[in-house]
């Protein structure tokens, strides 16, 4: 016997994707007021010098964002998928 869902499951994982646009839409209205913010309010004690620019954490998350998706999409990915008796 198969498992089915709960229709109000199904409804509301149709709902949240339909609202998907929204969702990213206020990710990067509250991620721009952050960095707006940090042109305003800046670090107390920065412990690395480059803190004191605005937005770098941002920037720096981004960048390594892009970076790790490169690494694991070629490199780490055909690892993954490679055939189990490779070695042999």
């Amino acid at each position: 016997m198969q498992d089915q869902t709960p229709l109000e499951e199904n409804k509301l994982i149709v709902t949240l994707r339909s609202l998907s646009g929204l969702f990213k839409l206020l990710f990067f209205v509250a991620l721009a007021i952050l960095v707006g913010l940090n042109f305003f309010i800046g670090p107390y004690d920065p412990h690395v010098a480059w803190e004191v620019y605005p937005g770098f954490w941002a920037g720096f998350g981004f960048v390594l964002a892009v970076a790790m998706a490169f690494v694991m999409k070629r490199i780490v990915a055909p690892l993954i998928g490679a055939p189990e008796d490779i070695h042999d």
